[in-house]
């Protein structure tokens, strides 16, 4: 993950020479029976961990990253995930190995020459898979807003390490740190928003970005360290945020702290217009309209009539002008529609933002598509109660 931080653990691509070994005349033995080859130095490394892990006893509890713990060693690392490293690089008295693992996360350690245990660990977001190691932080989803709320706080922050950050490719990363209670171990939680992301947030003007920002902002990276590796990387720490509490170990293992409430589940009652059920949408804290609700749809579908309405009673802004689109039907006609933001649509307590809306010709029915629906973690009519089931995501 290194595109995401500028100043954390980064390898040396440029040191090629065996592991340095000082500890026993056992690892020296080993270590000069091998040539200084990239395959054989690998093995190296497995071999003298592995001297390490049977001299040293078994670390005391402490937080996992894909099973693996700080204290261990590079080969109970290699044990619990199934292979040895994919690479790895040296710097002086450090050590760094790297795995890509089978959801295609990427998994780093660091291990110090001295005693070959592993002080600082990274999890860093593959696109693939959303799992952390972490109950309740899902990459890609978590947002940094998620962050605050299930940690209690900002965190604290280091003298050399920047809470907000911009990267050369224009997107905005961000790093939350927070120390795990009755340990010297330090977790730190990055973040990250593209570009397209930035520019999209501010077209929409300052106040909306403001509100939106750090929503938009999602979990790309997870650290475990021991705190004075840290502080030889960012220097010491420099005071915390508000409220702020370290996190209880044994609360981040069960994830008791980030367990989300139970969900509720909302039944809003459905009228019969001509046949048809309807469920009242407040647009933009406006006005409220009769949607059918047709989960066949692809988008909400407003009539154009009904939208010009909307225009002129200021519900709808012109600058929402999304785009213009044309369809072709199977007989061969050509329909053409125009397509909006809705910024806010309230069904019942349930309010979901960015709703795309197609303005349609000919027809006087508003329809609540896919687009809609699939804000909610689960909907359903029930013709029999005639209620729109909703439970939110």
């Amino acid at each position: 993950m290194r595109k995401f931080l500028s100043n954390r653990e980064v390898a040396d691509p440029g040191c090629r020479g065996c592991v340095r070994v000082q500890k026993s005349s056992i690892q020296k033995t080993v270590a000069s029976k091998f040539v200084k080859s990239d395959l054989l130095c690998t093995a190296v490394a497995f071999l003298i961990a592995l001297v390490f892990d049977l001299m040293t006893p078994t670390p005391g509890l402490t937080q996992t990253l894909s099973g693996i713990q700080i204290g261990d060693t590079v080969a109970t690392a290699s044990k619990q995930i199934g292979s040895l490293p994919n690479k790895i690089d040296r710097s002086g008295p450090i050590t760094y190995s790297t795995w890509k693992l089978s959801n295609n996360n990427k998994l780093s350690v660091t291990t110090r020459a001295d005693d070959g245990k592993i002080v600082y660990m990274e999890i860093g977001w593959g696109q693939t898979s959303s799992t952390t190691g972490f109950p309740g932080f899902l990459f890609g989803q978590t947002s940094r807003q998620d962050l605050w709320s299930k940690c209690g706080s900002n965190g604290i922050f280091f003298k050399n390490k920047a809470a907000v950050s911009k990267e050369g490719d224009g997107s905005l990363v961000t790093t939350d740190i927070y120390e795990i209670a009755n340990s010297d171990l330090i977790v730190a939680f990055v973040s990250r928003m593209d570009e397209t992301t930035a520019k999209s947030l501010a077209k929409r003007g300052k106040t909306y970005f403001l509100q939106n920002l750090w929503k938009s902002v999602l979990l790309v990276s997870i650290i475990v360290a021991k705190r004075d590796r840290l502080e030889n990387l960012w220097g010491k720490s420099e005071g915390s945020s508000k409220n702020y509490r370290p996190i209880a170990l044994d609360v981040l293992q069960s994830g008791a702290a980030t367990a989300p409430p139970a969900k509720k589940v909302d039944e809003i009652s459905l009228v019969d217009h001509d046949g048809k059920k309807t469920v009242l949408v407040k647009i933009n804290d406006r006005l409220l309209l009769d949607f059918v609700v047709d989960g066949k749809a692809k988008d909400v579908s407003i009539p154009d009539n009904v939208f010009r309405a909307l225009l002129s009673s200021g519900a709808v802004l012109r600058r929402d002008y999304l785009d213009f689109t044309r369809s072709t039907a199977a007989d061969g006609t050509v329909a053409s529609s125009e397509r909006y933001v809705l910024r806010k649509m309230q069904i019942g307590d349930h309010v979901v933002t960015d709703v795309v809306a197609s303005i349609g010709e000919g027809s006087d029915t508003l329809i609540l598509g896919q687009n809609f629906l699939m804000k909610f973690g689960f909907w359903k009519v029930d013709d029999q109660k005639n209620v729109l089931t909703l439970i939110d995501k």
